[in-house]
């Protein structure tokens, strides 16, 4: 309306300042059409017409319009100002137009402007910070003679995108020093700093210093780097109290919950999330998609690994990003499925180190170390360089074979390079091979050479005592560890833990728990499954309980390994309204929780009970029935007189029937004094094992009575 009466009046061919007014009104309104239309009428365009008209494009991120009107200008002779050069650099920055940026900054030193005004050299340190030419923004940043929010906020970026997180967080100290008031941005920033090094404690602090300015967490960046850091630290109800705060929930802060969860091994709540974006229409990434490969890695469910690989080949992800190719191949090696983990591998377009690595390590896991070692020279056959993983996965093929000498060559040619005192990768992997090799002094003496011991150096010491059940050398490495400055984390802990279950002492695995809490680790799934198992273990069922009332992210193996422990106490009553209530709230069972109610049954002789969980498991659930369930359900059987039935579903064990299978039958034909059906069992067997042998001199004793 105003607009009208001024083209009524004509007014914008007598002054130039109305129609300055009217460019930068309409820019500022997001209508960049309207301000060109204008802008183009005016009989003379000054510096402040021009700079109206490229204030309204960086309003509007049309970048390119932006450098378009400096050119224009340039043109038609207008010296450009200090505003004009800072959009125009801040343009560069926008769409990595370095080299531009570049000319720029060589015409502001010829125009004579200071090229440190704070306007311009902010506009500087951005461009060449956005531009990633980091050293560049760090001598322009300092020689400033004064700073804005902006340039911090650049080099912060900038740090961050080359992983230098601590340096990050020093310029966050820093703006304070020179009282710049951190924005929204700063702390954004300086959280996903603290979620990448694992400053837990600093991480919540930046979070309450955000809320004293008056931050707020249902903003969306904000709240979207908040809910990163807790779900990263493992704090799923600070993450989702902040989650369920936000207005608008994009793909970034779906993807951020999601890989919390998956690398924490909340598979349930992974998947809840998965389906959830779904329902808000939000279509999955790449990203999406390679955290759910992590969670499928967690769960017993084949049926689910291969719906999602068939999404991912529909959705045409697979042969595009390599990052979820090898999340792929990861996953089905994690599951032990090698012959589909091969599959994939071969199919992808493009092979890294990664790739290889994932196979490599499958295969170590599942004990076929003949094949990993064949995949090495397959990798080498492709011309693919090993990294420092695929190397010290190779060594622990080495050590599960026992193939010390391979191995030790290995070392040899790293020695001959001078190459091992540089890399810590490597040297903990040797560490990790003589250790499984039964070579535990060379590995200690590997461990003590190491100069900047890290928790993944002392963690693979502890865990070479684990696998030879030195239970008092693991717990001797937690004061060691803390000398040196260097602090457990869940791993170390879990193999704490695991020695005071194995020995018993109690008093060491609540020091290690009051530790815990204080590291504010008790929340982590790992941690929680030890401290469970530990409590369990030394029958101290009421702090278990506590443990996994108090565990906010409920795995299945949590709720197993409580389930085990009743079981263990003969409180069936207990088993079955835990398996009742993991069923409402975690979802599908898995083999391990049918052993725990299986023997529920089998301690109280419920055998009709019994056969309707074992028809279930087989059933509903598709899973094969192990050796364990297989010596439930017989003795079952034989406890309630049905010797032959016990046969029956022992002969029908997919494989040959194990020792303790086989031990049960006889054991239940010795109660029964059935001698002819034990002979039918003892005879069947394959074994010499001794054990057998006096079950069956002990059945004939029975039957001469």
């Amino acid at each position: 309306m105003i607009h009208a009466a001024i083209e009524t009046q004509e007014r914008l061919r007598t002054s130039i300042i109305l129609g300055n007014a009217l460019v930068d009104m309409y820019g500022k309104c997001g209508m960049t059409l309207e301000a060109e239309q204008v802008f183009e009428k005016l009989p003379i365009c000054d510096i402040v017409s021009w700079n109206a008209l490229a204030t309204g494009y960086a309003l509007n991120a049309c970048f390119e319009k932006v450098l378009i009107c400096y050119k224009r200008m340039r043109y038609a002779g207008v010296s450009p100002d200090a505003i004009a050069f800072a959009y125009s650099l801040n343009a560069c920055g926008s769409i990595g137009y370095m080299e531009k940026g570049r000319k720029i900054h060589a015409e502001i030193k010829r125009e004579g402007i200071l090229e440190y005004d704070i306007l311009v050299g902010n506009a500087l340190v951005f461009m060449y910070a956005s531009c990633d030419c980091l050293l560049k923004a760090l001598e322009v940043f300092s020689q400033l003679p004064s700073r804005n929010i902006a340039a911090y906020n650049a080099i912060i970026s900038a740090l961050l995108k080359r992983d230098f997180h601590q340096e990050a967080l020093k310029f966050q100290s820093k703006l304070q020093e020179e009282g710049i008031l951190p924005n929204s941005i700063t702390f954004a920033c300086c959280l996903k700093a603290c979620g990448n090094v694992g400053y837990i404690d600093q991480g919540m602090e930046l979070h309450a210093v955000s809320a004293r300015f008056g931050y707020l967490e249902n903003e969306m960046v904000l709240g979207s780097s908040l809910v990163e850091m807790y779900a990263k630290f493992g704090f799923f109800r600070n993450a989702e109290d902040i989650f369920s705060k936000l207005k608008e929930r994009d793909l970034f802060l779906w993807n951020a919950l999601l890989a919390g969860y998956a690398n924490h091994e909340c598979t349930e709540e992974a998947f809840d999330c998965f389906e959830q974006l779904g329902m808000e229409g939000i279509l999955p990434d790449a990203v999406t998609f390679t955290c759910i490969c992590k969670a499928c890695a967690n769960i017993n469910n084949v049926r689910k690994c291969l719906f999602m690989h068939t999404e991912m080949e529909r959705r045409g992800f697979l042969q595009k990003d390599i990052v979820l190719g090898n999340a792929v191949v990861d996953m089905y090696a994690k599951y032990g499925l090698m012959i589909k983990a091969h599959e994939v591998l071969k199919r992808l377009p493009f092979r890294n180190a990664v790739t290889w690595s994932a196979l490599i390590a499958g295969y170590v896991k599942h004990e076929e170390n003949a094949a990993a070692l064949d995949c090495i020279k397959e990798m080498q056959l492709e011309n693919v360089v090993p990294d420092s993983i695929t190397i010290a996965s190779s060594l622990k093929a080495y050590g599960s074979v026992v193939a010390t000498l391979q191995g030790q060559a290995i070392h040899a040619e790293f020695e001959r390079r001078c190459l091992l005192a540089k890399d810590t990768i490597i040297k903990t992997a040797l560490v990790d091979m003589y250790a499984k090799c039964g070579h535990l002094r060379l590995s200690c003496d590997l461990f003590q050479e190491l100069t900047n011991k890290d928790v993944v150096s002392w963690n693979s010491l502890m865990y070479g005592y684990l696998d030879h059940e030195l239970w008092e050398a693991v717990l001797d490495c937690f004061p060691r560890m803390l000398l040196e400055s260097t602090f457990p984390d869940a791993m170390s802990y879990s193999g704490g833990l695991k020695s005071c279950g194995a020995t018993g002492f109690v008093a060491k695995g609540k020091e290690i728990h009051t530790r815990i809490v204080k590291q504010l680790l008790s929340e982590d799934l790992i941690v929680g499954k030890a401290l469970l198992d530990m409590y369990v273990k030394n029958g101290l069922l009421r702090e278990a309980q506590d443990v996994f009332n108090n565990t906010c992210a409920k795995g299945l193996a949590l709720w197993n390994v409580l389930m085990s422990g009743y079981t263990q106490s003969g409180l069936t009553d207990k088993v079955f309204n835990i398996y009742n209530k993991m069923i409402e709230e975690c979802g599908d069972p898995d083999p391990v929780t049918f052993v725990s109610v299986l023997n529920a049954c089998s301690h109280t002789g419920l055998l009709d009970e019994a056969s309707s969980y074992f028809c279930a498991m087989c059933k509903s659930y598709g899973y094969i029935p192990t050796a364990e369930h297989f010596t439930c359900m017989v003795d079952l059987l034989g406890r309630a007189g049905q010797l032959e039935n016990a046969i029956v579903l022992m002969n029908g064990f997919p494989l040959h029937p194990d020792l303790a299978v086989s031990t049960t039958a006889l054991s239940s034909c010795r109660k029964q004094g059935d001698l002819l059906l034990g002979k039918q069992v003892f005879e069947a067997l394959s074994t010499d094992d001794f054990s057998m042998h006096i079950c069956m001199y002990n059945l004939f004793i029975e039957a001469a009575r």
